[in-house]
């Protein structure tokens, strides 16, 4: 971030930005304010630090299955007892954990 924070620890993560200020350091020409919709936002986040997120790989309305490694929803829920099931995706959310973006 410009004010120096590391911003390492959240590489990848997706967020909604909040607001911009004009800030002509380190390349840039404007700061950004990010919120991760998890309790945790960078309100300092130069230009150049930010891409366009992927989508989600699968779309509402989609068939999938439960893979048979499948443990844990981003809840908690146990999936052991779901595995290879079939079924449909109702919505999707931004989610940063777990390895994924999408939950």
């Amino acid at each position: 971030e410009s004010n120096g924070y590391d911003l390492s620890n959240r590489r990848g993560w997706i967020g909604t930005i909040k607001s911009t200020a004009v800030m002509n350091m380190y390349g840039s020409h404007y700061e950004y304010y990010v919120d991760y919709g998890n309790g945790v936002q960078s309100m300092h986040v130069l230009e150049q630090d930010l891409q366009n997120p992927s989508s989600p790989t699968y779309k509402v309305g989609q068939t999938v299955q439960i893979k048979n490694s499948a443990n844990i929803e981003s809840n908690g829920y146990d999936l052991s007892n779901r595995r290879g099931w079939i079924g449909t995706i109702k919505s999707t959310a931004v989610m940063n954990m777990y390895g994924s973006h999408y939950e």
